[in-house]
């Protein structure tokens, strides 16, 4: 379906390697059977057929370098989705149009909180290990300091959000990071599992990850980090048209 490799690091600490050259037809059937959920959630009464159309319209009212950020973000739900991690948000934000602002993705795994932020690139010689840096950075930022947009508002919007259904005692904590960041309290990132991803789409460059090489590059980065566990995920990517052209199919 697509190359996947995980090493584990440490009992804190999993990095992902996930190989894209193609979207084969096992892939397609599972890219076609997550959108509504991702995008509308677990107890949705629209129909996939509404959902198709509504991510065909929002992916091509976007630039080149959006769509790739839109596509590369949901590839990631799609991948947490499959390895059983249960999505406690909307891929699409609740009103029309509109841009999603906070964090890039909310996960629970066997009673665990999970974080995502994901950034990708298709720019020439780009680095996975720069681009997790970036990642990591961002929520961070999110995490740790004022920024114009509460987050947690953001997560808790969409969790209180009938399609979505998160347990109400899971609600209540977001509810009380998001006041506590309006009251400039904010959190420590060591205090949270997070999960930086990066994108890179590479066209008719592409290659399989070197994870021997990047594994080391990502040990040294890591070092670095805080967090209490991380998942890092990288991608290797040929094309985001191909995903595109297969959603009305």
């Amino acid at each position: 379906m697509y190359n996947l490799q995980i090493e584990n690091q440490s009992d804190s600490l999993i990095f992902h390697y996930l190989d894209i050259n193609e979207i084969d037809e096992e892939f397609q059937n599972l890219i076609i059977s997550s959108i509504t959920e991702i995008c509308g959630g677990r107890y949705t009464q629209y129909s996939l057929d509404f959902f198709k159309r509504r991510l065909y319209n929002f992916l091509n009212g976007k630039n080149d370098e959006g769509k790739k950020g839109a596509i590369a973000e949901f590839i990631i739900h799609i991948h947490l989705n499959y390895l059983s991690f249960s999505q406690e948000f909307l891929f699409l934000n609740l009103e029309e149009r509109s841009v999603k602002k906070g964090f890039d993705g909310y996960y629970l795994l066997n009673g665990e909180h999970w974080i995502v932020e994901s950034k990708s690139s298709g720019i020439v010689n780009e680095k996975h290990e720069s681009k997790i840096l970036e990642a990591y950075n961002d929520l961070k930022s999110k995490l740790e300091t004022k920024i114009p947009n509460n987050p947690w508002n953001n997560a808790y919007n969409h969790m209180r959000h009938q399609d979505v259904n998160t347990n109400q005692s899971i609600v209540s904590v977001i509810r009380q990071y998001s006041e506590e960041f309006e009251n400039e309290i904010f959190q420590d990132i060591k205090k949270f599992n997070v999960i930086p991803c990066s994108t890179l789409y590479l066209g008719n460059d592409w290659n399989p990850i070197n994870k021997e090489d990047l594994e080391i590059k990502l040990q040294t980065l890591c070092q670095r980090f805080g967090y209490r566990k991380m998942i890092i995920i990288c991608i290797n990517s040929k094309s985001f048209q191909d995903f595109i052209n297969l959603i009305l199919v």
